[in-house]
């Protein structure tokens, strides 16, 4: 879906999920937290999920990813994390 990336350290999260029943109480928020938190030497987090999924686009919006591309039906979204760890640690 992106590409090869030789150029930037970046991190892929790829199918992250939670079961519905456990949705909303702030399970996804904590897992890109600990991603941030806990990776060393990575400038960017890049993501893509469905773009009709509404629900799961606004979740990336709120957690401050930056849509930066549609592909065959795909929103792709990354986040620069580098400049996060500083608010993290």
């Amino acid at each position: 879906m992106w590409g090869e990336d030789n150029t930037s350290k970046t991190l892929y999260l790829h199918r992250l999920a939670i079961i519905p029943r456990y949705i909303k109480k702030g399970i996804g928020r904590s897992i890109l937290a600990w991603i941030q938190n806990n990776v060393s030497d990575i400038e960017y987090l890049r993501l893509d999920c469905v773009a009709d999924n509404i629900k799961l686009n606004n979740f990336y919006k709120n957690n401050e990813f930056e849509l930066v591309d549609l592909t065959d039906g795909h929103s792709k979204y990354q986040k620069s994390i580098r400049k996060n760890k500083k608010l993290f640690n």
